[in-house]
């Protein structure tokens, strides 16, 4: 867990420097630099976010890559000669399954490393998805105020998870004028910052820049609205 309430600095139990717990200490998955993945698309007309179920059968291959997230599986690419394709095919429109979902639950796993075991070796597999919601977030940052959320984030795992806001602080100061829609709340994820995207101490290390004066989040929602 990396706790944030400084605008460059965060609070240890001794002194202001930063404070880097890891979540996970077993390398999952490296997310791959500079890797292709397909774009995530924000659906028109859809109350977002949305969960759904769906049953993959794994006769050969799934051809489908997942970024790890910290509590999710996120579909980066979805090829047309695997079996996730083959159910796309039959399913209907509301479960069909496209890049950008998040996979929350495979046979009832919930961490991701369990996630993706089962989705390399089970037949049959019951996942529980979410069609999150995305949207963008710039924040100003003022030299006297904190960022003001906490963070959480681990050493292999995409994104930066946001565990809590502050009563004061950038982001408040952000949300006191944002359209309820767009404003940033605990549970949301980061999946990119300034251009930067992928591991989540990049994404730390952008937000405790001295020199940078505004925080452009992209970023992920994955309950309420629709589920």
């Amino acid at each position: 867990m990396f706790s944030f309430f400084g605008c460059c600095e965060a609070s240890q139990a001794t002194g202001d420097e930063v404070q880097v717990d890891v979540l996970c200490a077993t390398p999952i998955l490296e997310p791959t630099e500079g890797a292709s993945r397909e774009s995530a698309s924000q659906p028109e007309g859809e109350a977002l976010p949305r969960s759904f179920t769906c049953t993959l059968q794994r006769e050969t291959r799934l051809d489908m890559d997942c970024a790890i997230y910290h509590s999710s599986l996120e579909i980066t690419r979805i090829g047309e000669e695997g079996d996730a394709h083959k159910y796309n095919t039959s399913a209907p429109d509301g479960a069909k399954l496209v890049v950008g979902d998040h996979i929350t639950s495979v046979n009832g796993e919930r961490d991701p490393e369990k996630m993706l075991s089962a989705m390399q070796e089970g037949t049959t597999l019951q996942a529980e998805v979410v069609r999150p919601f995305r949207f963008n977030a710039k924040v100003a940052k003022q030299p006297e105020s904190s960022v003001g959320m906490r963070i959480n984030y681990t050493s292999t795992s995409a994104g930066v998870s946001i565990k809590s806001l502050a009563a004061t602080g950038c982001i408040e100061g952000y949300n006191d004028v944002a359209s309820e829609e767009s404003k940033v709340k605990a549970g949301d994820l980061i999946v990119d910052l300034n251009g930067i995207g992928g591991k989540g101490i990049k994404m730390a290390a952008v937000m405790k820049d001295a020199a940078c004066q505004e925080l452009d989040f992209s970023l992920v929602r994955l309950g309420a609205a629709g589920a």
